[in-house]
């Protein structure tokens, strides 16, 4: 079992390591359930699996504080992603930790096709699967955090720093 914390540095760490010049692709995996923190009233809880509507909670917390537009979608369709990458793909639902296939029934379950072709058409499509791949691969008990969440917040600094100056 990791922290939230824990997951959010490894998802942004993994996501550096594929891309390191997409800054804001970076900070959407180190923030992507910031919403978890955030939303914590009964009614919105999925029993002991976090926050229902995560995604969009923290999608719309970050939008009010400035962050790009492209950071909150990325965050807002982190869920979309696991819910259409089931929907093409039993292998990938076989492969989801019992918890998160508890979240999935929450979250709608497998999307619809219409859902699917829909989602598609997004121009993030591809970086939101990606993001994803990432969030599924951040659960590793035996990972080195060694002044990685620092330089994190930093990519955060500055990319807010960046949007108030335009």
């Amino acid at each position: 079992q990791i922290t939230q914390y824990e997951h959010a540095i490894q998802a942004a760490y993994f996501t550096e390591k594929f891309d390191a010049a997409d800054y804001e692709l970076i900070i959407a995996a180190f923030l992507h359930d910031i919403g978890h923190l955030l939303g914590k009233d009964e009614d919105e809880l999925m029993s002991d699996y976090g926050v229902m509507r995560h995604e969009i909670i923290g999608a719309e917390y970050l939008k009010q504080r400035h962050f790009s537009d492209r950071i909150c979608r990325l965050i807002q369709n982190h869920v979309n992603a696991k819910r259409y990458l089931t929907y093409i793909n039993n292998d990938y639902y076989n492969k989801l930790s019992d918890a998160s296939k508890k979240t999935l029934e929450y979250q709608g379950g497998p999307m619809t096709q219409h859902e699917a072709e829909k989602f598609q058409q997004d121009p993030l499509f591809n970086l939101c699967l990606k993001l994803r791949s990432f969030d599924e691969a951040a659960k590793l008990v035996d990972f080195d955090y060694t002044e990685k969440g620092e330089h994190y917040w930093t990519l955060v600094r500055n990319h807010l720093i960046s949007n108030s100056l335009q």
